[in-house]
């Protein structure tokens, strides 16, 4: 009994974290908004408010995990071993002298989503499937991916332009990620 409630306490103070993330996460998006309408030609503004963007979706998809995980370790849900080590976010591999070891893993942004989204439904036990390349914002969401990863790692001085048009197909506000 006292480890339940250590468990639902555990969910609550994840619940209570990821919900004042995503408030603060919420009014950043609405800053950088607020701030490219008083300066619409800024391009720094603009890549400021993609990598912003993408650090929402990231975060959240991470906090989805932590709750997956939670309801894991309450026993309320298992996964696989390789369920387990991708919410963890790690790969593991043999070092030269024969030890296991972890690293970080990177992750692509399209299969986390689908993935995190998969686990945090079998964690909460919801009858839910992603069904994202029916969505009417995927395609312009795979577009911002593109402009995300061009602005970040940029290869030449035009990489780093953001125009109208891309922060547009970022922000869609009828897409499913804005």
């Amino acid at each position: 009994m006292k480890k339940e409630s250590k468990d639902s306490e555990d969910f609550r103070v994840i619940q209570r974290e990821t919900g004042e993330m995503i408030e603060k996460m919420n009014a950043e998006r609405i800053m950088c908004r607020k701030l490219i309408e008083n300066e619409p030609k800024s391009e720094e503004l603009r890549r400021i408010a993609i990598r912003t963007l993408f650090s929402i979706i990231e975060g959240m998809c991470y906090r989805m995990k932590v709750i997956a995980l939670n309801r894991e370790m309450s026993h309320r849900v298992e996964f696989s071993p390789q369920e387990f080590a991708m919410l963890k976010e790690r790969y593991y591999f043999l070092d030269d002298n024969g030890k296991a070891r972890w690293r970080k893993a990177l992750l692509p942004i399209k299969s986390n989503i689908k993935f995190t989204f998969k686990m945090f439904a079998r964690a909460m036990a919801v009858n839910f499937n992603l069904e994202l390349e029916k969505s009417k914002g995927w395609n312009s969401f795979t577009k911002a991916i593109d402009i995300r990863h061009r602005i970040t790692h940029p290869k030449k001085l035009s990489s780093l332009i953001v125009t109208k048009d891309d922060l547009d197909v970022s922000f869609q506000p009828n897409s499913d990620h804005s």
